[in-house]
């Protein structure tokens, strides 16, 4: 069986003193957490949280990685980090943290180069600066000859394009008064300059959007779901946001865009499910389809050949279920999008990636606790597609536990998941400090190395992030 590392951030109450980013792999036994980074430990005000699109641990020459966002909210410092492990994640380092970027951004891993191209925003603007994996060095800033305008903490995402450009994607109404506020920038290498788009303009048409007031916006959440495929197209999904109560929905509405080399908006689309009519669920409450007990509805997705693979958490429609008892609320599944240069998106809601959530046990509830707290995170390595998300446990703790999903169904991908609980906080080993009762799991990924290579047009084969 291949090694299957999962990593995860734990969200904390004032009073703990280990800080969050733990590792738990290799699988298939995992645990107990391993923290990525011991600075923090003490600091009860420290935050920690994985930066997309590196969220994930990634693997070069035989090592691996992960990058991290430190912030010390007592010395109102934070860093980002790139930490390594040499002994398959028993321990970890911190690289070259006397010139780690004293300022909020995210990274890019590309293997072919070797480096992981960062996006900062310092003073109010993006600039860029990469670490070198060969030599394990911070560079230099670069990119800030009349660089976008952005917030900090608002960068996205980075991918690194066919082209000989960088693409930023940032929230930044400053930039976009107009607009969605949801930026897409262009770095091109060769010329050392910026060009700017709005990422969401195809919703401004849309019955009801009001962004000049403030009612109405993007939503990305933390950590952006999108992918790049072979030829550079970026397919990024996205939800809503408003503050008004107009007969038109646009509070968690979801979309599909795809960018292109150009910069220009390629396939658009409008998830249905999200708009009245609304599902009555449990036969009395109206929900929309995709919905999430927090952030976004849409994961991190992956391309599998010509096919898109998109994790969403949709309300339970399955009619195992009887009558007036659909729990839990939500299913985790997936949306199948082909072909990639134009999809169409179809969903069975009646399935989900773990099954065990739809055995109904009468006597201890124990399906009814596989609650998704997350959407699943997703991640391939040329032979099965892996998903893993927080949910409840058996007590009804929120967070507590890691499901980990896994399909070899690459012809159909929504179909022959099996899933399991990979970590439970009140359960398995953990650190002195970890386990307690508010303790909670977020933003777990999952990533396992390639078990073979094929000539399929998923970039993660060879970009890992």
């Amino acid at each position: 069986m291949p090694s299957v590392y999962i990593s995860a951030d734990s969200w904390k109450d004032s009073s703990q003193t280990i800080e969050p980013g733990y590792f738990y792999g290799p699988g298939p036994t995992y645990g107990p957490p391993v923290e990525f980074d011991t600075v923090g430990d003490g600091d009860s005000f420290a935050g920690f949280w994985s930066s997309s699109n590196t969220r994930g641990v990634f693997v070069w020459s035989g090592a691996l990685y992960k990058m991290l966002q430190r912030d010390f909210a007592a010395s109102g410092t934070p860093h980002l980090l790139i930490s390594k492990s040499t002994d398959d994640g028993l321990t970890w380092n911190i690289l070259d943290s006397t010139n780690s970027p004293v300022d909020f951004g995210v990274g890019h891993f590309d293997d072919t180069t070797a480096k992981v191209y960062c996006a900062l925003s310092v003073s109010g603007s993006i600039v860029l600066q990469n670490f070198d994996l060969t030599t394990e060095t911070w560079g230099t800033i670069y990119g800030n000859s009349l660089s976008p305008v952005c917030p900090a903490s608002q960068i996205q995402c980075v991918w690194l394009r066919p082209n000989n450009t960088l693409l930023v994607m940032y929230n930044s109404k400053t930039g976009f008064s107009t607009g969605t506020g949801f930026g897409g920038a262009a770095y091109n290498f060769t010329g050392g300059t910026w060009s700017t788009f709005d990422c969401g303009a195809n919703i401004m048409g849309l019955s009801g959007w009001d962004a000049t007031a403030g009612y109405d916006q993007i939503d990305p959440g933390t950590f952006q779901s999108s992918v790049i495929d072979t030829n550079g197209i970026v397919h990024f999904f996205f939800k809503t946001a408003s503050f008004r109560t107009s007969p038109v929905i646009w509070g968690n509405r979801c979309f599909y865009q795809a960018i292109n080399l150009n910069n220009s908006l390629g396939s658009f689309y409008d998830f249905p499910g999200q708009v009245v009519p609304l599902y009555m669920w449990n036969g009395t409450t109206p929900m929309q389809d995709l919905t999430s007990y927090s952030a976004s509805p849409m994961g991190k997705p992956v391309i599998v050949g010509d096919i898109i693979v998109l994790p969403i958490l949709n309300v339970n429609k399955s009619p195992v279920w009887p009558a007036g008892d659909p729990w839990p609320q939500q299913l985790a599944n997936v949306y199948i999008g082909t072909p990639v240069s134009a999809p169409v998106w179809i969903k069975d809601s009646t399935k989900t990636i773990d099954p065990a959530s739809l055995i109904i046990d009468p006597i201890n509830y124990s399906n009814e606790y596989l609650w998704p707290q997350e959407v699943p995170f997703l991640s391939f390595n040329g032979t099965t597609i892996y998903g893993i998300f927080s949910s409840q446990d058996d007590n009804g703790q929120n967070y507590a536990r890691l499901r980990l999903c896994q399909t070899t169904n690459l012809a159909s991908p929504a179909d022959g998941w099996t899933s399991a609980t990979a970590f439970d906080v009140q359960v398995d080993a953990s650190p002195a400090g970890f386990n307690f009762s508010t303790q909670v799991l977020i933003a777990p990924t999952v990533f396992a190395p390639l078990a073979v290579v094929l000539a399929l047009t998923d970039p993660w084969f060879h970009l890992f992030t």
